[in-house]
């Protein structure tokens, strides 16, 4: 595998970072309310551990000598930023999914990379853990 198809899985992999959804619900006015402070701070939490992820992807890119690519949130969230947190929090889970299935996908592709697939590999642990911080909230008893 040569460094531009790297550079490629790697802006992938920070594409997956850095639209999320849960970086998109920080970025808008979600709608919360008196009970939501669980929920509020594990979405800091997942959108901060993105972003420190995110800033190494960055560094791994530009020390291969390449260029970040843009990406933009899907349009299928903009139907979604005004509705209460409690409601969101399964289509958290439903998208967390989809991202640990992009991200293991990026991970096996750079099977021939070994430092940008154990970033990766990284990346998917810690997702699996933000899935599993999400599915507890669900499991509590509403407030």
């Amino acid at each position: 595998m040569n460094d531009r198809q790297v550079i490629e899985l790697l802006n992938r992999l920070l594409a997956i970072h850095t639209t999320s959804f849960p970086t998109y619900l920080v970025c808008t006015a979600t709608w919360t309310h008196r009970g939501d402070e669980a929920t509020s701070l594990a979405l800091s939490q997942i959108v901060a551990d993105e972003q420190n992820t995110a800033d190494r992807i960055i560094q791994m890119i530009t020390d291969l000598g390449g260029s970040v690519a843009s990406s933009s949130y899907p349009m299928l969230f903009t139907d979604l930023h005004d509705l209460a947190l409690e409601f969101l929090l399964q289509r958290l889970v439903d998208y967390r999914q989809q991202d640990i299935a992009s991200i293991e996908s990026c991970a096996a592709d750079l099977a021939d990379a070994p430092l940008s697939r154990a970033l990766a590999e990284e990346a998917l642990g810690a997702a699996k853990g933000h899935l599993e911080s999400l599915e507890e909230l669900i499991k509590q008893p509403s407030s």
